[in-house]
């Protein structure tokens, strides 16, 4: 093994360590964002199935909005869709403050 000056393994230490991180960190947002679309689709899907199960899919609904807004994601769009999905203002109102609660 050939040993190193000094400042040779400082600067080594110095560049590969941030070197590192930064591909690790690439790498996660890679993931994250490659995977983004699916979870879109599935909120999607589950958005269509509680249109067409009005009874069930309102349970199904607050459960959802009650999980994700516990996983800190934006419920911005949950909202939205439940004035959609649920014609009666009074019931999409309602949905929400039960499953804000």
């Amino acid at each position: 093994m050939r040993l190193l000056p000094a400042d040779l393994r400082g600067f080594r230490q110095r560049v590969w360590r941030p070197a590192l991180a930064v591909l690790a960190g690439g790498a996660v947002v890679f993931v994250l964002v490659h995977h983004a679309a699916t979870a879109n689709a599935l909120l999607m899907r589950a958005l269509e199935y509680i249109d067409a199960h009005k009874a069930i899919g309102s349970v199904l609904f607050v459960f959802l909005f009650t999980i994700l807004s516990c996983l800190l994601v934006p419920i911005t769009f949950l909202t939205i869709a439940a004035g959609v999905i649920f014609q009666p203002l009074a019931a999409a109102v309602g949905l929400v403050l039960l499953a804000s609660q």
